[in-house]
Formats: C-alpha cells, sequence, structure tokens
C-alpha cells in the first residue's frame, strides 16, 4: 500500500521535535511512503527557511539532507513522478469541495491532491487541519500527531 506523508510529518521524522516519536511509529507502520518532486522542493525550502531564522545551522541542514538522501538509499522513501497537470486538475477538485467549509490551505490542498493523483491509500501528518481535509478526500489518517499534547 502506498503512503503520503505531508511536510510536518517529513519535518517531524527528520528534525525530532515534540512529534518524533509519533512520526517515526507512523512511518514505521506505514507501505511504501513516496517521495515527490513537489515534497522535496516544500521540505527543503522549509528546512533552509529555518536556516535563515537561524533554528538550524548550516551544518544541522547539510546533516538533514545527507539523512534524507539515506532513507531514499534505504527504501523507507520511494521518489516517484507527479505529473503536474493532473496534481492541479485534482486540487481544484478538491478546492471546489472542501475550501468553503474547511477554509483549506493550498499547500494542504496540494499535497492532499498529489497523494490522490499517486493513488495512495494512507496519508501521514502532524497538522490537525491537514487530517480534517485528508478524512473528508476519502484517505486513511496515519495520525502522526500527539494525543496528549
Amino acid at each position: 500500500m502506498k503512503t503520503y506523508a505531508d511536510t510536518s510529518a517529513v519535518m517531524s521524522l527528520f528534525l525530532g521535535d515534540r512529534h518524533a516519536s509519533e512520526a517515526r511509529a507512523a512511518f514505521s507502520q506505514a507501505g511504501t511512503v513516496v517521495w515527490t518532486p513537489w515534497q522535496k522542493v516544500e521540505f527543503g525550502n522549509a528546512l533552509r527557511a529555518l536556516v535563515c531564522r537561524q533554528t538550524i545551522s548550516l551544518k544541522e541542514l547539510g546533516g538533514v539532507e545527507n539523512a534524507m538522501r539515506q532513507a531514499i538509499e534505504a527504501g523507507l522513501l520511494l521518489p516517484v513522478p507527479l505529473p503536474a497537470y493532473q496534481l492541479w486538475q485534482e486540487a481544484e477538485k478538491l478546492s471546489l469541495l472542501y475550501t468553503p467549509s474547511l477554509g483549506v490551505r493550498t499547500l494542504d490542498l496540494l499535497h492532499v491532491a498529489a497523494a490522490r493523483v499517486l493513488r495512495c491509500r494512507e496519508f501521514i501528518t502532524c497538522d490537525d487541519r491537514q487530517g480534517l481535509l485528508v478524512a473528508k478526500a476519502g484517505l486513511h489518517l496515519v495520525d502522526a500527531s500527539a494525543k496528549a499534547g
């Protein structure tokens, strides 16, 4: 079974934030976790923004990038192409259906659209708002958020 992970879950997994243990558990339970060019760009940009805000150093950035390469080489993340035109079409469909009631952010919309285009059945997120859209869109939510926190 293919699984999609949004940036919140990937950041938790690789940066060890307060959701790290839940993210590790979700990833270990998941089937194949896909890794698209879209995820790569958003994840990389989020990391570089942390460097700009001086939350992590350039050395730490390099360490996370190395860990990401190792995860891909080990088969924990499976690089897959993402048909851009289908992504935009699916995002528009989801927007028409769910943004009026959920107030969905565009980036969240794109992650769910990507999962659907790739025919993923499961979705990992640490973002509660993202989880609402995931459920409405018919994907199984692998809840990586801390229930008690």
